[in-house]
């Protein structure tokens, strides 16, 4: 997969097409100028996400974050 992202970048998880879950796992190499993650899967299914894939669920996520989550006091 070839994804990189700046150190400290917010990606925010993804939902998987497979199990619905949003638990994402990232394997590659950080170092202080850069992150690249050679694999991005399903931490629950193991499904593994394709780069256009991904990236399009990754801008669909940015575009419609998830509602604040309230606790009730």
């Amino acid at each position: 997969m070839e994804w990189s992202a700046k150190p400290g970048e917010y990606i925010p998880p993804v939902r998987c097409p497979q199990c619905g879950e949003c638990q994402n796992r990232f394997s590659g190499r950080v170092s202080p100028e850069d992150q690249t993650f050679e694999k991005i899967d399903c931490m629950v299914c193991g499904r593994v996400f394709n780069p256009e894939e991904y990236r399009g669920l990754v801008s669909d996520a940015l575009a419609n974050p998830a509602s604040p989550i309230h606790h009730l006091d």
